[in-house]
C-alpha cells in the first residue's frame, strides 16, 4: 500500500498539470492554428500580392477609364481618365483596337494624380479595345533603358509613344509587342494598368415602367393615380449627353417630358414622370439620347377598374431607384478585376473570423470551473494525508 505522503505528492502533481493545461487552452484556444486576426488585417492586405505602402507600385491599381456598361459608343468616341501615379511626372495612355490601330496620349501627373477628359479613340473601329496606362517606375526609363526609335534619344515615354506608332499586326500582336518593350523587358520596373471595353453603336433602351402603387415592371396597364417610374440602360457618357424622356399622346403630341443627366457606370438610369392629371388612354413613352431612340406603348387607366383592382390591393410602394453615378473600383495591376474579387477577399476574411476555438467568455468559465475542481481535489489529498484514509468526496 502506498504511503500517504506519496499519495499527496501524486495528487498535487495532477492538480498542477490540469491547471496548467486549462490555462494554456484558455489563453491560446481562441485562435485556431492558421486563422487570421480580422481586426489586424484589412481586406486589401488579405488580397494576394499585397505590399506595404512603402513598396507600393507607381500606378495605384484602380479603375481609370470612364467606361459605361463596359462600352464606349462610337458617337461619343472619347473617354476620360483619372487615377493615381506615385513618384511619376507623366504617364502614357495607349488605346489598341482589334485590327491593331493605336492611339497614344501623354498625360502630366500633378501631386501623384492624373486627370484628363475627352481622350480621343481616333480611328479605332468598332470591337474590343484595350486601354493601358504605362509608367516608367523608379528608374525613369522605359523597359531596359535602351531607346526604341532613335538611339540618340532617351528611353522615355515620348520614345515609347513614337515606337507604338510604328507597330502593325492584330490587336493582340501589338499588345504583346508593347509589353515586351515595357513590363516584360529585362530589368524593367515599368508599371501598367490595362482595361478592356468595346466600341459600339449608341444604345439607349427603356427597361421598365411602373407607378408607386403598382410595382409590376413593364405593366401594359398603369393606373394614373400616381407618378410613373421609368428605368433603362445606356452606353452613353453622362458627362456629355442627356436622355430625353417624352410621353406622347395618340396624336403624337408631347404631353409630359423629363430629362436624365446622371447615371451609373453600369449604364442604368431612372426618372419619374407625373401622369396623375392625364386622361386614361394609350400613350407612347420615348427615350432619346440624340443618336438612338427606344419607344414602348403604355396604357393608363383609372384606379379601381377591374383590370387593376387586384394588382392595386397586393402591390407595395417601391423604393426610389434613382441614384447618382459612382466611380466603380477595380483592383489588381495589369489586369481587369471585377467586384467578385473583393467579395472573395471579404469572404476569406470572414471565414478566418469563424475559425473554431474558445471564445474568451467560454475560456474564462472553463478556467474557473477547473480551478474549483482542483481546489476540491487539493482538500481531499490533504485529508487523506492527515487521516490516512479515503474520505468520501
Amino acid at each position: 500500500m502506498r504511503q500517504s505522503g506519496q499519495d499527496y505528492l501524486l495528487c498535487a502533481f495532477a492538480v498542477s498539470l490540469m491547471t496548467a493545461l486549462i490555462g494554456f487552452t484558455a489563453i491560446f484556444g481562441s485562435t485556431a492554428v492558421g486563422s487570421v486576426d480580422a481586426e489586424t488585417i484589412s481586406p486589401a492586405q488579405a488580397e494576394q500580392g499585397y505590399e506595404p505602402a512603402e513598396s507600393a507600385p507607381p500606378i495605384v491599381p484602380q479603375h481609370v477609364f470612364s467606361i459605361i456598361s463596359g462600352q464606349v459608343s462610337e458617337e461619343d468616341g472619347t473617354v476620360d481618365t483619372r487615377g493615381t501615379a506615385l513618384r511619376e511626372q507623366r504617364v502614357l495612355v495607349v488605346f489598341v483596337g482589334e485590327r491593331g490601330q493605336t492611339v497614344t496620349h501623354l498625360i502630366g501627373v500633378s501631386d501623384g494624380r492624373f486627370d484628363e477628359e475627352n481622350l480621343s479613340l481616333g480611328s479605332i473601329s468598332q470591337g474590343r479595345v484595350s486601354g493601358q496606362v504605362i509608367a516608367t517606375g523608379r528608374d525613369g526609363e522605359v523597359g531596359d533603358g535602351v531607346p526604341l526609335v532613335d538611339e540618340n534619344d532617351e528611353a522615355d515615354l515620348t520614345d515609347l509613344a513614337s515606337y507604338i506608332g510604328t507597330l502593325s499586326g492584330t490587336g493582340d500582336q501589338v499588345r504583346s509587342q508593347i509589353r515586351a518593350e515595357t513590363v516584360d523587358d529585362d530589368g524593367s520596373d515599368d508599371e501598367m494598368i490595362t482595361e478592356t471595353f468595346r466600341v459600339t453603336d449608341s444604345r439607349t433602351s427603356i427597361e421598365s415602367v411602373y407607378n408607386f402603387e403598382n410595382t409590376t415592371s413593364n405593366a401594359t396597364e398603369i393606373a394614373v393615380s400616381a407618378p410613373i417610374v421609368v428605368t433603362g440602360q445606356t452606353n452613353r457618357q453622362p458627362a456629355d449627353n442627356l436622355i430625353i424622356i417624352k410621353l406622347l399622346s395618340p396624336e403624337n403630341e408631347t404631353v409630359r417630358s423629363a430629362v436624365v443627366n446622371q447615371w451609373q457606370s453600369n449604364g442604368q438610369w431612372s426618372t419619374t414622370v407625373n401622369i396623375t392629371t392625364l386622361d386614361p388612354r394609350t400613350y407612347t413613352l420615348r427615350a432619346d439620347d440624340g443618336a438612338d431612340t427606344d419607344e414602348v406603348a403604355v396604357e393608363f387607366i383609372q384606379r379601381g377598374s377591374p383590370s387593376t383592382e387586384g394588382a392595386d390591393q397586393s402591390s407595395e410602394t417601391p423604393a426610389e431607384t434613382t441614384t447618382l453615378p459612382t466611380e466603380s473600383i477595380i483592383t489588381g495591376l495589369e489586369r481587369n478585376v471585377s467586384s467578385t474579387n473583393q467579395a472573395a477577399t471579404e469572404s476569406s476574411v470572414e471565414t478566418a473570423q469563424r475559425v473554431t476555438g474558445f471564445d474568451s467568455p467560454v475560456a474564462a468559465i472553463a478556467l474557473l470551473t477547473t480551478t474549483l475542481l482542483a481546489l476540491r481535489i487539493e482538500i481531499w489529498c490533504r485529508l487523506q494525508n492527515l487521516v490516512g484514509g479515503s474520505p468520501d468526496i
